[in-house]
């Protein structure tokens, strides 16, 4: 299996590029389950929710980068809205 040599291959040269860009000092936002934080995070989408409160990141779509503590691409999130009873939410 050939194929499966590759794919090991290119998985160790994911891993040795995301450790150099670690020790620079790039790090992933951590967004879900956090309050919004427009500096940080890029709404997307707000949904209705019961098991966030309002203003919570409930989903990441894109994650976001910080370098040496500057953003340099915020995470694109689903964040949670409350809604009355019955009533439709548009995003």
């Amino acid at each position: 299996m050939a194929d499966a040599e590759w794919v090991k291959g290119i998985a160790l040269i994911q891993q040795k590029l995301r450790a150099t860009l670690e020790e620079e000092g790039l790090k992933r936002i951590d967004a879900e389950g956090k309050d919004f934080d427009p500096w940080e995070h890029e709404a997307v989408f707000c949904e209705a929710s019961s098991d966030h409160d309002e203003g919570r990141v409930k989903a990441v779509i894109r994650d976001g980068y910080k370098l040496h503590d500057r953003v340099i691409r915020p995470a694109q999130v689903v964040v949670s809205k409350a809604s009355e009873q019955g009533e439709p939410i548009a995003s």
